[in-house]
């Protein structure tokens, strides 16, 4: 039956006009790459993997567009294909930014869609974003029919609370050098792709303050760099004379 399925999908795919086929070509390469990570986690069944290829739909939104807004219900669960996108919440008039989800991330305003509440939260494209989804529930149906991804799901919760975790420990018992370690540390792509106010609310600074440190961290961060390739190369000339 899978064969036949297959090979009717090989024959739609070349029916198929040209923009269409690049479409379904994207598709797949995301496909592969999505099995490849969830596959490192538990091995999922093919059932489940032809069950996600049927059902995982995609969803296109430009830079500055919301994929959610306050006060709406979640209603899906979103893997970042292509872009980077900020979760935040307003408070007093401010924005407080919690969250950058980038390629290759899971986002979903949590309480809101696993409760199936209203979110306090916004959801941003900060630059145009590819996303593939399923429903609550889709993802429920999931759940109760292929076990393996009881396994992943569990994982994949556990992650995003470890991370909340670390982040919630860096931004309340640091101060602001030692903030900026931290994101440099564990995300320091994002300081070219993110504006520097929305990195400041993120880790509870002003955005002064944060235009402030922005540059003698990144200087210090390029020195320890080049030290650091200075010693491995004296490291490798010395085993290269034992030798």
């Amino acid at each position: 039956m899978m064969v036949a399925n297959l090979q009717l999908r090989v024959k739609e795919f070349f029916l198929c006009p040209a923009p269409l086929r690049l479409l379904l070509t994207l598709k797949k390469q995301f496909m592969e790459e999505l099995f490849q990570m969830l596959d490192g986690i538990y091995p999922l069944s093919d059932g489940l993997k032809e069950y996600l290829m049927e059902h995982l739909k995609e969803k296109r939104i430009a830079r500055k567009e919301l994929l959610l807004k306050a006060g709406r219900i979640c209603e899906n669960i979103y893997f970042v294909a292509q872009g980077l996108l900020r979760c935040y919440y307003v408070r007093n008039g401010k924005e407080i930014s919690t969250w950058f989800m980038k390629e290759g991330d899971v986002i979903a305003s949590v309480e809101s869609f696993f409760d199936q509440k209203p979110s306090y939260e916004n959801i941003e494209a900060l630059e145009d974003c590819v996303l593939y989804y399923v429903s609550h529930s889709e993802l429920s149906h999931i759940y109760k029919t292929y076990l393996e991804f009881n396994y992943v799901g569990r994982e994949l919760v556990q992650n995003y609370y470890k991370l909340s975790e670390k982040r919630l420990f860096s931004i309340r018992d640091t101060v602001g050098v030692e903030k900026m370690e931290f994101l440099l540390a564990n995300h320091p792509d994002l300081i070219s792709r993110v504006e520097g106010q929305h990195l400041a609310s993120y880790l509870s600074i002003t955005k002064e303050y944060f235009s402030i440190l922005k540059p003698q961290e990144l200087k210090r961060n390029s020195n320890s760099s080049v030290k650091s390739k200075k010693i491995s190369k004296r490291k490798g000339a010395k085993k290269g004379r034992k030798k």
